[in-house]
């Protein structure tokens, strides 16, 4: 005798596969998207007699349909019906089938005549128009039926919305940074800082971490002896003799005597024209009037943008000074190499330069 195909039973099927033969057929693990459910305290949504579908992929894409009746464990009997929805009695992979919390009180296998009466009975047309997809499906249907005189009016539309949304933005930021720049908004203050103002008041606050335990808890046991003996590590519990703190200072003392000898010292004349140090700049106090303080801001702008301006200024005339110079010198080098004397030594430019000093120096002597 030949082997026989074995078949799969309904137990081995498990619980989230659907069979024919049973009333309600559960979905599968996958997560079906909750068109208008709400996320708490929802039912579980299943494919059942009655139940309302959006079909999401074919020439149906987008319309509403009845489930009839299972036809195996992938497939089901589906009906729009056809004169309200325009989907003929068909059957459909459970895949191209959108569950909706929406369900229709029929039969197995419903007669089209009185499925038509049950469904608007249930008021399901009404319904799905307030599911957030059918608003969605309808605002892109719209959208795609616009001509270009609409299009172009949705278009200054954007534009106008993105304008009055980047001007909101533009006023947040100035705020945001005038609040945190001028301290004006005071900043939010941790537990621990609490904990330790508390501290000094002279209260008894409790602890800011959740996870303290107090130095008797932890250095002894139940009956009161230490459980450690030894608080650091071996090289740091090695504390320094007085010998060698003493060694240690008179080293540093002399080192800094050293130092002090080896520095550059200065006449009494050079201390006299050294440029005194400029004091530290204070922090600028700003008033609390809000026209004041603007006032005061774009003061401090405007003297910053000065400061700026002349600094460019003194760099660009730098840069001139620079640059005739060095033409200066391109030219004198030109005009070396034209007359045919060699380059270098006494007859370069410095060489020249240093000549010329010299000469200068020897008549000043005499």
């Amino acid at each position: 005798m030949g082997k026989t195909k074995r078949t799969k039973s309904r137990a081995r099927l498990g619980p989230t596969k659907r069979y024919v033969g049973g009333k309600t057929v559960k979905a599968d693990a996958k997560k079906f998207r909750r068109f208008g459910g709400k996320k708490s305290g929802e039912t579980t949504m299943l494919f059942q007699i009655g139940r309302v579908c959006c079909i999401n992929y074919g020439d149906d894409a987008g319309k509403l349909c009845v489930i009839l009746d299972f036809v195996d464990s992938t497939r089901a009997l589906i009906d729009g019906p056809e004169a309200l929805t325009g989907v003929k009695r068909q059957t459909i992979p459970f895949k191209r089938l959108s569950i909706l919390p929406i369900k229709v009180n029929c039969m197995r296998s419903q007669p089209p005549k009185s499925l038509i009466k049950m469904f608007k009975a249930a008021d399901v047309m009404n319904k799905w128009a307030k599911l957030p997809w059918a608003k969605k499906q309808a605002q892109q249907e719209k959208r795609a039926n616009l001509n270009d005189f609409e299009r172009f009016k949705v278009c200054i539309l954007r534009q106008k919305r993105a304008a009055l949304v980047r001007d909101e933005m533009k006023k947040l930021k100035v705020l945001k940074y005038y609040n945190r720049r001028y301290h004006k908004t005071p900043a939010p203050v941790s537990k621990k800082d609490l904990y330790w103002k508390a501290k000094k008041a002279g209260d008894s606050p409790d602890y800011w971490k959740k996870t303290f335990r107090p130095k008797a808890a932890f250095w002894k046991n139940a009956d009161g002896k230490r459980t450690r003996t030894r608080t650091r590590g071996k090289t740091r519990s090695k504390k320094k003799s007085v010998e060698t703190l003493a060694a240690s200072r008179a080293f540093s003392h002399a080192k800094r005597a050293k130092l002090a000898q080896s520095a550059k010292k200065r006449s009494p004349e050079d201390k006299a024209n050294w440029k005194k140090r400029k004091p530290k700049r204070g922090v600028t106090k700003f008033p609390d009037d809000p026209v004041k303080r603007k006032q005061m801001i774009l003061k401090r702008l405007m003297a910053r943008r000065k400061r700026k301006r002349l600094h460019k200024k003194s760099q660009k005339a730098k840069k001139k000074v620079v640059q005739t110079a060095r033409n200066e010198r391109v030219k004198a080098r030109k005009a070396l190499m034209e007359s045919g004397e060699k380059l270098g030594g006494d007859n370069s430019l410095r060489g020249r330069k240093k000549a010329a000093a010299a000469a200068a120096a020897a008549d000043g002597s005499k």
